[in-house]
């Protein structure tokens, strides 16, 4: 895989029912971690229709160890809560989504507004289960191919902003898998560093007892200078650090700080190399314009989103 093209997955094939299946049956939950004592996980519910009936046969299928596959994609992305051309940047998000279908998809800063696009799009809502945009005006959202069990971790009271964790768990080739999202702290100074290191010690020991995990999203410090880095659970791999080829080295475009991770941990996974930036194209308004001039952001957001791949280590 040279380039983002080679990411695309083909179109799920659709059915006219609208049934709702119930997922993850006995035989496949008990592989799933349960959270740990004192977390405070609560369920979150689904936001909208469920996939069709075909494609959760399909899934549920592969969950309890029938067809097998080979990697798993997921795109990560802060969306920008701004108005500042608002709804042509979450149009080509949705659009983007549209067109790669990955497996998971891991959104920071969701809105009401965003939301409503998502599910207004009919390819989208037939695809993904879509957790619930709740407890904050905006929030973190995962969008899952697979059916799992999602649960919210609040990091309260170490946050003045209403963060938290989400957890997407679910069985994938006979192995347990979790996808996570946080978008950390955004105070400056002495108090949002504190805020910023309590909250990945929660994130982390909740993750500990995860096999094969991921965490992604808006760190909200450089991965680089950032003094919380000292804080990070160095068990789990940098995805940017096992890209294949050359890639710029941020995500944040005002100030060209690479806040935006993908962090994977994992007995039954691993990295493959295939790592790229999305948004490093103006949006069709701007065309042939720089993303970035005299303060004005010309991208699908203010941060570039991450796309990776990563393998199943078995044999298939």
């Amino acid at each position: 895989m040279e380039s983002l093209k080679d990411l695309q997955n083909p179109s799920p094939e659709y059915s006219s029912s609208s049934t709702l299946l119930s997922f993850l049956d006995k035989d496949v939950t008990r592989l799933i971690p349960r959270p740990l004592p004192g977390t405070k996980q609560i369920p979150v519910s689904y936001n909208g229709a469920q996939p069709n009936t075909k494609s959760l046969i399909n899934r549920l299928k592969v969950n309890k160890g029938g067809k097998m596959v080979e990697h798993l994609t997921i795109y990560t992305q802060n969306i920008w809560f701004s108005p500042s051309d608002q709804e042509e940047r979450f149009g080509e998000i949705v659009k983007f989504i549209e067109e790669f279908l990955p497996d998971f998809v891991c959104l920071q800063e969701c809105i009401a507004q965003f939301t409503a696009l998502l599910l207004k799009s009919e390819k989208i809502v037939r695809t993904y289960h879509i957790s619930q945009n709740s407890g904050n005006w905006y929030t973190v959202q995962i969008l899952s191919k697979w059916p799992c069990h999602i649960t919210k971790l609040s990091f309260s009271p170490h946050t003045m902003m209403a963060r938290s964790l989400l957890l997407a768990s679910t069985v994938i080739n006979r192995t347990p898998v979790t996808v996570s999202t946080t978008h950390f702290e955004s105070s400056d100074g002495k108090e949002g560093y504190t805020a910023r290191c309590k909250q990945m010690e929660i994130a982390f020991s909740a993750l500990k007892e995860h096999e094969n995990v991921l965490i992604m999203g808006d760190f909200n410090f450089d991965a680089v200078r950032g003094k919380e880095e000292e804080a990070r659970d160095k068990s789990f791999v940098d995805l940017f650090d096992c890209k294949s080829g050359t890639t710029l080295d941020f995500t944040y475009i005002p100030r060209r700080d690479r806040l935006d991770r993908m962090l994977l941990r994992g007995r039954d996974w691993e990295a493959t190399g295939h790592y790229f930036l999305v948004g490093t194209e103006p949006i069709p308004k701007y065309s042939g314009m720089s993303i970035y001039e005299g303060n004005i952001v010309r991208s699908l957001s203010d941060h570039l989103g991450i796309i990776s791949v990563i393998k199943f280590k078995g044999t298939i």
